[in-house]
């Protein structure tokens, strides 16, 4: 059972290093909660897109990705998963790299962080703040 195996979640499993890496790759280039990434499944990444559906407003949305991107995810499916879900969970890992990066934030904003920084890189690269918008809508 590799790094993808929802059975290894339920016991305790924590999720190798390679993980953590692409979970945290992924969120700062779709601008999603951790949560939300580690949840993705291989049907919702094609053609350089990946669709959220079942999000708190009701609506599905169409994020893009670079093609590099994609191959990673895809790959990294095909490598640990044995069922749909790209990732296992890998929450308390990305809170430790967290503590141990000694970051200060309030309480009920870890989740958030990678949006944050996703937001201010595409803000300070020239993005436009109604683009950033939409794409920031992924509320669940």
């Amino acid at each position: 059972m590799g790094c993808g195996s929802t059975r290894l979640t339920q016991v305790g499993f924590t999720a190798p290093r390679s993980c953590e890496g692409l979970i945290a790759k992924a969120c700062l280039a779709i601008s999603a909660r951790w949560y939300k990434t580690e949840q993705l499944r291989i049907t919702q990444v094609r053609d350089s897109v990946i669709q959220f559906v079942k999000t708190k407003s009701s609506k599905s949305r169409a994020v893009p990705i670079t093609e590099n991107l994609e191959g990673e995810l895809k790959a990294h499916h095909e490598e640990h998963s044995e069922d749909e879900r790209i990732f296992v969970s890998a929450y308390s890992a990305f809170r430790e790299s967290i503590i141990q990066a000694k970051l200060k934030m309030s309480d009920g904003q870890l989740t958030y962080i990678l949006r944050h920084t996703f937001a201010s890189h595409f803000m300070m690269n020239g993005g436009n703040i109604l683009a950033l918008q939409k794409l920031s809508v992924i509320t669940a």
